[in-house]
This record gives C-alpha cells, sequence and structure tokens, in this order.
C-alpha cells in the first residue's frame, strides 16, 4: 500500500513539480537530494533537516538495496 508521501512522490514530473514538493515537506523532514547538471556531469548535494553523515549512508545504502530489488 502506497503512503501519501510515496503518491506525492510519484507526482514528481518535472523542476517545478520538485520544487513545489520539496516546499511543502514538513520542518523535522531529514535527507539528501542529488541533483545532477548533464552538461557538466556534476552533482551537487544538499542535506536537508538535521541528518547526520552515517544516517544519510544508510539511506544511500537503503536506496542502492531498492533499485536491486526492482
Amino acid at each position: 500500500m502506497e503512503s501519501p508521501l510515496d503518491k506525492q512522490m510519484a507526482g514528481i514530473k518535472d523542476k517545478a513539480d520538485l520544487l513545489r514538493f520539496v516546499g511543502n515537506l514538513s520542518e523535522d523532514i531529514e535527507g539528501v537530494l542529488l541533483v545532477k547538471n548533464p552538461e557538466t556531469a556534476r552533482v551537487s548535494v544538499r542535506h536537508m533537516g538535521p541528518i547526520t553523515l552515517p544516517r544519510a549512508l544508510w539511506y544511500a545504502e537503503v536506496y542502492k538495496q531498492w533499485l536491486i530489488s526492482q
């Protein structure tokens, strides 16, 4: 069963949707946002909330496992 947050994330199709989504997040959210510039191949990182490095690495591992399971 999909959560309301999953449904919101599924609605992100372009930059405007992403900005609206991020703008509507609660103040206590934590996470990492990665964005790659196709012209320079550079990746920008934005830490959101009081996230620590161990927690960010844990999220990256969870995402990796999710990708493998797809």
